[in-house]
């Protein structure tokens, strides 16, 4: 008790906070609501500004964090109101917001989106809070790559060299491992509960639609797309070995009368088409669409990453049954223009 105390007394931030958290814990929607805006008066307290040296634990953005831990046993218009603090944390000042940080933001989203599946207004909250925290990211690290290549400086340097180059691949860095955290989340849900495939994918394409081309020239980054996110999408949209509704690309090379003989219907070109329409929800096979899409404009213009795109087109255009083919004919028709 007395080493608590000890701490309490000698760190401000924790002071302030502790009554804030048992307030947000207290039940009371009032002091609730109370904890929330004393929280959002911290962000903008330059009092409270992290030492550069100070343990990880006892940085503000962590401290907040853990003060926030209950989110997903509060009331619906409680968690809405967390989930303004947290988009509000990431445009604060007195944060520096990097990879780590927005992996933290994130779980605490995620966590409330998973105990509040059925609640309509919390998971728009959630995705939006997503949305822009992952697209701010990306957006930072896009001007400052477009800003140097502009200059002419090289997008990567010596990392013993001191200059805004580290600055633009650590943020590539950071990038590439959100990506690999939701791509490692995603592939947890592959072959089930669509809600949360969706939300992980919204949070891919968010990333992903405000990164710029420049990336392509990121290892971590391509290897990513190509060995691990490319395959994960083409599993999702259908697997040919596992679909029993297969109709074999033979089917071409048969007469009209010999096909109606043995029950197969040509769907169209290539290895293997489904004779049944997709087992995917409508939102969750659109965003994988408009993930290919970005796919193109990131990395189309690499030779070595054309074959994965080829198959991840094959299973948008050729695989389902025509019928089924009109939103991801529409998306390509998008990046046609």
């Amino acid at each position: 008790m007395s080493h608590s105390l000890s701490k309490l007394r000698f760190d401000p931030k924790e002071r302030c906070l502790l009554p804030l958290k048992l307030a947000l814990e207290s039940k009371n929607v009032k002091l609730a609501q109370h904890a929330l805006a004393g929280m959002q008066k911290l962000l903008v307290d330059e009092r409270l500004m992290t030492a550069e040296k100070e343990l990880e634990e006892r940085q503000l953005l962590n401290q907040m964090l853990d003060s926030m831990k209950i989110t997903p046993f509060l009331n619906e218009d409680l968690q809405v109101e967390v989930m303004k603090v947290l988009l509000c944390i990431t445009y604060s000042s007195t944060f520096e917001i990097n990879g780590s940080a927005v992996l933290k933001i994130a779980e605490v989203c995620i966590e409330t989106y998973v105990a509040s599946c059925h609640q309509r207004s919390i998971n728009t909250a959630v995705r939006a809070t997503l949305s822009q925290m992952l697209s701010d990211l990306a957006q930072q690290l896009r001007l400052k790559q477009e800003s140097e290549s502009e200059d002419g400086r090289p997008l990567q340097e010596d990392h013993h060299n001191k200059g805004p180059s580290i600055s633009v691949e650590s943020l590539c860095e950071d990038v590439v491992s959100v990506l690999a955290v939701l791509y490692e989340k995603l592939q947890r849900v592959v072959n089930n509960n669509q809600q949360l495939q969706l939300l992980y994918l919204e949070c891919i394409l968010s990333v992903l639609n405000s990164s710029s081309p420049i990336m392509h020239r990121h290892k971590g980054f391509t290897d990513l797309l190509w060995k691990q996110l490319c395959p994960a999408l083409i599993v999702i949209l259908g697997n040919p070995i596992h679909d029993k509704t297969i109709s074999s690309g033979h089917v071409a090379s048969m007469t009209e009368s010999e096909a109606a003989l043995s029950g197969v219907s040509d769907h169209g070109r290539g290895s293997g088409c489904s004779s049944t329409a997709p087992a995917l929800i409508g939102p969750v096979a659109r965003t994988i669409y408009y993930i290919a899409a970005e796919l193109v404009r990131l990395v189309g213009c690499l030779e070595s990453l054309r074959p994965v795109l080829q198959s991840l087109y094959h299973r948008l255009l050729l695989y389902p049954p025509p019928q089924h083919r009109v939103e991801a004919i529409k998306i390509v028709k998008e990046v046609r223009e």
